[in-house]
């Protein structure tokens, strides 16, 4: 298979998610043998809680956890799990850094979109939810955003890319330009003062949906 795409080895192979129907071991011992084989060099599991990690790592060295976070998604923030991560030297690769879109200055509405678009069946995208994130967005970041001379998907992956053992952000783009401005964007980190107003503007968001509808925000998207 390495032959029919023209690679001698590739650089991660990542077990997607915990198989339901094969041992974590199993998995993890086949990942071994690939990379003892020279075909894989680095190891990676995707979409697991600290159980699973630790399960998956009994059989052999994990390099790179793959989970979702982002801003305004923390549910997968854990201190035992970041500190196991630290411990054993896991790079974290969070994915859906700026919420399909829904954390960048030009946010793709549930009305604008075309039907079939998989957006439209995520619990984030309802009408209501993805309103009180929209207005949010427009009352907390994007003045903060002109404030710092950024853009709010450049305030939003920094965020992540200071997050504890976080080394690459998995960002969907789709122009070269989104990727000429994010690449610039990843070359210096934020400035402390920018992190700290960041978590004024997500403390207000969580407080006040808490005040309202006595939630946090994973649970009012619908995440939890």
């Amino acid at each position: 298979q390495l032959r029919e795409v023209g690679l001698d080895y590739i650089d991660l192979l990542m077990a997607h998610f915990p198989p339901p129907d094969v041992s974590l071991d199993e998995t993890m011992r086949a990942l071994v043998d690939l990379k003892k084989q020279g075909k894989i060099r680095y190891i990676g599991v995707s979409n697991v809680n600290l159980e699973q990690l630790i399960e998956f790592s009994k059989a052999g060295k994990v390099d790179y956890v793959q989970n979702r976070l982002s801003f305004i998604h923390r549910a997968n923030q854990d201190q035992e799990f970041d500190r196991y991560c630290s411990e054993h030297k896991i790079s974290m690769i969070p994915y859906q850094v700026i919420e399909r879109s829904q954390l960048t200055s030009s946010p793709r509405k549930s009305t604008s979109m075309r039907e079939g678009d998989l957006r439209l069946k995520k619990p984030e995208f309802k009408n209501f939810a993805e309103s009180v994130i929209s207005e949010w967005l427009d009352s907390q970041l994007k003045p903060l955003a002109e404030d710092s001379g950024m853009s709010i998907e450049a305030l939003c992956l920094g965020w992540a890319l200071s997050q504890p053992n976080v080394s690459i952000c998995a960002v969907g783009m789709t122009s070269i330009a989104q990727v000429d401005k994010n690449m610039a964007m990843l070359s210096k980190d934020l400035p402390a003062e920018i992190l700290a107003k960041l978590d004024v503007a997500y403390k207000n968001l969580n407080d006040g949906l808490k005040l309202l509808f006595s939630t946090d925000v994973d649970s009012f998207r619908g995440l939890l």
